[in-house]
C-alpha cells in the first residue's frame, strides 16, 4: 500500500491564513523557484487567496504557468496532474483541502 513516506519531495505546512502567500513565496525565493504551478479548490473558501497568491507572486517575479482549478478531484485530478507533468513543472501550490491535495499525490504517483 502507498505511504506518505514513499514521497520523498513532498512538503505540507500549514501557516495562518493572513501569511500563507508570503510565507510560501520566501519558500519559493529561498529555493530558487520561479515556475510554479497554482491549484485552486472551491471558490468561496479559497479564490481570495488564489487572487493574492498569483498577484504576489507576479509582484515578487515569479511565473503562474498553469493554473487550475479541481473542484471534484475524484473526476478532475488526474487530467490536471497529466497536463502538469506534460508540461514537466515540479513545483504546485495547492489552495485546497485534504482531499484534494491527497487526490493530487496519489494521481501524481499513479502517472
Amino acid at each position: 500500500p502507498f505511504k506518505a513516506s514513499d514521497i520523498s519531495e513532498f512538503l505540507r505546512s500549514v501557516v495562518s491564513h493572513t501569511s500563507f502567500t508570503f510565507a510560501w513565496i520566501a519558500v519559493y525565493k529561498a529555493c530558487g523557484w520561479k515556475d510554479i504551478v497554482v491549484i485552486l479548490a472551491e471558490e468561496t473558501r479559497f479564490r481570495g487567496h488564489f487572487e493574492l497568491h498569483k498577484r504576489e507572486m507576479k509582484n515578487a517575479g515569479m511565473n503562474v504557468k498553469i493554473e487550475a482549478q479541481i473542484l471534484d478531484p475524484l473526476a478532475q485530478t488526474d487530467a490536471v496532474m497529466k497536463r502538469i507533468k506534460f508540461s514537466k513543472y515540479r513545483i504546485i501550490q495547492a489552495l485546497t483541502f485534504q482531499n484534494t491535495w491527497r487526490a493530487m499525490l496519489c494521481s501524481a504517483r499513479e502517472i
